[in-house]
């Protein structure tokens, strides 16, 4: 569904719950403006947006008390790096750009909603994953000591910011996608990666992420059910078609690892959830500290919800069925 175009909801008659239902009509609109949006939700056009420019939290908290609904939620946003060509196929570079990102700043200060950094690949409160959160030693290190490791790796690597490794950063159109894409090319370029922005609308970028048609790509996944494989599973090795091409699937930097491959397969056999949780832990903290991709934040669902409109409850799944709603004129 393109840019401007909506969907319209009529209840049905032959709807089992038709009865209950108090609203009998939806109009479900599309765009990647959110600033846009937000002024015409504020006039009065739109009851429910699903999304709000970061930057417009303190105003919204200020002008529409209790509006604006930001709550945990089960997902991670996080770039891809293209490991089937170079420079990006070596480790060294991957753990430089990963540990240079002051992920601390993203959520409070670049976007100021409050997102957690993120350090691993399973978001926290993931169920049936007791145990340790993935947590490297990295993370607790000074970030100006950071920034001097990437700096050497880079260097070792043949890359210095007289002679930076030009690199472009591809994300889907979008306020808040553009505004941590500045902020982490400012922290490249201390460490001599100089970084080229390009932005297409959705279908177009996910298509070239799946082509492997890009070097560095942000990409976002939530949770479709509460489980540590819906996320680990999209690092899997791809699989070898009959043509001899390889299907990557959502596996958009081409990751791939044998032993992670089999602790999967271990963790989809095993039925002790315990073991299988600790086999899922291995797996995750393999393909971490192989810097499989660089997670940036865990995310938080940012809605905004008009004072006439009941039943609509902050979940971490962030599901709220119209049919429980109800709108007061």
């Amino acid at each position: 569904m393109g840019a401007g175009s909506y969907l319209r909801g009529v209840k049905s008659e032959t709807y089992y719950g038709k009865d209950a239902l108090q609203i009998d009509e939806i109009r479900w609109d599309n765009t990647e403006d959110l600033t846009a949006a937000l002024n015409r939700y504020r006039a009065g056009e739109l009851d429910i947006l699903t999304d709000f420019p970061a930057d417009q939290y303190k105003f919204l908290q200020d002008n529409y008390p209790g509006q604006a609904h930001v709550a945990p939620f089960l997902g991670v946003y996080y770039y891809v790096m293209n490991q089937s060509k170079a420079p990006l196929d070596n480790v060294n570079v991957r753990k430089a750009l990963s540990i240079s990102v002051l992920r601390d700043v993203i959520g409070p200060d670049v976007l100021g909603t409050g997102e957690l950094p993120a350090y691993g690949w399973v978001p926290p409160g993931t169920s049936n994953y007791e145990g340790e959160q993935y947590m490297p030693e990295w993370a607790s290190v000074p970030y100006d000591q950071r920034v001097e490791e990437a700096k050497k790796l880079m260097s070792d690597a043949g890359f210095t910011p007289e002679s930076p490794l030009k690199m472009q950063l591809r994300y889907n159109t979008n306020e808040n996608h553009q505004r941590i894409a500045v902020a982490i090319s400012d922290m490249w370029k201390q460490i001599g990666v100089e970084v080229e922005l390009f932005n297409a609308e959705t279908a177009v970028h996910y298509d070239a992420l799946n082509a492997g048609d890009f070097q560095v790509g942000r990409a976002g996944w939530l949770l479709d059910y509460s489980d540590a494989s819906n996320t680990l599973d999209l690092l899997r090795t791809g699989i070898k078609q009959a043509d001899g091409t390889m299907n990557w699937g959502n596996n958009y930097g081409r990751y791939s690892n044998a032993k992670f491959d089999e602790l999967m397969d271990a963790a989809a056999k095993e039925l002790d959830l315990g073991k299988r949780a600790g086999l899922l832990h291995e797996a995750e903290a393999l393909a971490m500290d192989e810097f499989a991709v660089i997670p940036i934040y865990w995310y938080v669902s940012k809605n905004v919800v008009s004072p006439k409109i009941t039943g609509f409850v902050d979940n971490a799944k962030d599901i709220n069925r119209v049919r429980w709603m109800t709108k007061s004129e």
